[in-house]
């Protein structure tokens, strides 16, 4: 018989990289609940799905129309507390004075 032809190769020790294709569910090590102090309706986002951030990084920008009337309604309500005040504080020392002559 007629020997068969083969080809013959040297082995090399090489790094080979590896692809592994999974289905699965991903657990983060950490999760946080973000919120704002005040509420609105989101004009842009400034920090993409999945990406770092840091403590005090600005995430969203609101439309400043909604938290501005809350602005103005409470810079309204402490000019009235501070009228209610001082008329307070006028009726005491009123009643103060009258307080030694019984009257």
């Amino acid at each position: 018989k007629k020997p068969h032809m083969v080809r013959v190769e040297k082995i090399v020790r090489c790094d080979l990289p590896i692809n592994v294709n999974a289905v699965g569910r991903l657990i983060p090590n950490r999760e946080v609940v973000i919120s704002s102090q005040v509420a609105g309706i989101v004009m842009t986002y400034k920090a993409d799905v999945g990406s770092g951030v840091s403590t005090g990084d600005s995430l969203v920008k609101l439309d400043p129309a909604d938290y501005s009337l809350v602005l103005d309604e409470a810079r309204a309500n402490l000019m009235s507390a501070r009228a209610n005040l001082a008329a307070a504080s006028k009726a005491f020392k009123r009643a103060r004075q009258l307080l030694p002559e019984n009257v």
